[in-house]
């Protein structure tokens, strides 16, 4: 198990360069492009590398100086404001970005799983009904949609809270209501699934059979054999909670990450949308390493299967 966690560690790697070579090839091609001008010898320790292959200044060779510059000195170049490097920036933005993605998260959880169960204890009722009707509008509406709906009634008409900026009391309550819609649908659908197939299963009826009580084998029984496929879906869910992180940044100037992009991008600061995308990489490679440890921790079986299988993966789940 060791091994195989190691193993997806060191994927980060490779991952983030995949990511920035792909990233940087589209920009570098880009008419205008600052990339096209980067100085390749900066008195470090790649210019005597560079000099002795004869580098010349060309997409490549500017490509190891970028990747080099972030690995070795986490300089993402120089953006118009040098007041403030681009890393500190990063990691200010990334601040409220994760925390705009937690607390998403966390009311996506607590409102979901619940709604999810009921709807599985209930199949065809009232109930059943009105929460399958809920997480089809919730996953079936854009979350641009909910973030200008949410602003125009809570904060135009009614007054009761701010549409804009996060400075002031309640600032982040609209975009982490909007964040969590997507997210709530999922946690719904997952448990859902997941606890009526465990509530056909034989044991759960010979359980009902013996006169335990419909709490205890729901709550006890049927949600803990049905944790494996809730938690499998974790990752899933947080990127799509991550994904609606920027809408929500944007629309509510939540000074994150996906503010901070689409900010660049509107006033072409290449070095700058190479961060971010690079960044991005990082967090969903490490967030989707997370997952899977989860996945271990809940199912035995597949901790089995990867012990026995010298740490390759024995399950589909990305």
């Amino acid at each position: 198990m060791t091994k195989y966690i190691i193993k997806r560690i060191l994927l980060i790697v490779p991952v983030v360069l995949a990511v920035i070579f792909l990233v940087f090839g589209i920009l570098y091609i880009t008419p205008g492009s600052s990339l096209n001008r980067m100085q390749i010898y900066c008195s470090d320790g790649l210019d005597p590398v560079l000099s002795a292959v004869s580098a010349e200044a060309g997409f490549f060779t500017r490509y190891v100086r970028y990747c080099y510059n972030v690995f070795f000195h986490l300089d993402f170049g120089a953006s118009a404001n040098r007041s403030v490097s681009i890393a500190d920036q990063v990691f200010m933005r990334w601040q409220w970005t994760l925390k705009l993605a937690g607390l998403s998260l966390l009311v996506s959880a607590v409102l979901g799983i619940p709604a999810g169960i009921a709807s599985a204890t209930h199949p065809g009722g009232k109930a059943d009904r009105i929460i399958s009707a809920v997480a089809t509008l919730f996953s079936s509406v854009p979350s641009y949609c909910f973030a200008v709906g949410l602003a125009l009634l809570f904060a135009l008409k009614l007054g009761w809270l701010p549409s804009y900026g996060v400075q002031q009391a309640g600032g982040l309550v609209l975009p982490v209501v909007t964040v969590s819609a997507s997210g709530i649908s999922q946690f719904i659908r997952v448990v859902r699934a997941a606890v009526s197939e465990t509530l056909d299963k034989n044991y759960i009826t010979a359980l009902r059979a013996a006169g335990l009580k419909e709490r205890a084998v729901i709550g006890v029984h049927a949600l803990r054999n049905a944790l494996v496929p809730i938690t499998a879906s974790l990752g899933e869910t947080a990127t799509k909670i991550l994904g609606g992180t920027f809408v929500a940044e944007k629309f509510f100037a939540v000074p994150g990450i996906g503010f901070y992009l689409i900010k660049a991008i509107s006033k072409v600061e290449y070095e700058i949308i190479l961060a971010c995308a690079a960044s991005t990489a990082v967090f969903l490679v490490i967030l989707n390493i997370i997952t899977d440890i989860i996945c271990l921790c809940a199912d035995p079986q597949l901790r089995k299967r990867i012990t026995a299988g010298g740490g390759k993966r024995g399950s589909g789940h990305a």
